[in-house]
């Protein structure tokens, strides 16, 4: 079976993320390797954080839900920034990331109900 790969990523939070990346056709991190858009392993937390930023850089498009996350999406930003690209904090870290880089940002569509959404940054 050929693989068509993708160049637009799909982030958020893990029990919703699946369905939100088939819906739009966009690479979340187990197939990062697979589309080519990060070289380091996405399944070892010790190299999640390279292989995010290899494909958040190489993706044409981030698309990110905002599913389960309540409150002030800023504040969760500010979590992955306390506390970086540790297990249960990754999706806080993703944020800080996109919120904290200019390239990232401007290519990131947010989600709420499966609707695109003002960024919260």
């Amino acid at each position: 079976m050929l693989h068509n790969k993708r160049d637009e990523i799909a982030l958020g939070l893990g029990g919703y993320l699946y369905p939100f990346a088939q819906a739009r056709n966009a690479s979340h991190y187990a197939e990062w390797n697979r589309d080519g858009l990060a070289s380091s392993p996405t399944q070892s937390q010790r190299t999640f954080e390279q292989a995010f930023w290899e494909a958040a850089r190489n993706a044409r498009w981030i698309h990110f839900n905002l599913q389960g996350i309540r409150g002030d999406v800023s504040a969760w930003a500010d979590r992955g920034r306390d506390y970086g690209f540790v297990g249960g904090n990754l999706s806080n870290a993703e944020l800080h990331a996109i919120r904290s880089t200019p390239e990232l940002l401007q290519k990131t569509t947010f989600y709420r109900q499966d609707k695109p959404v003002k960024s919260p940054f």
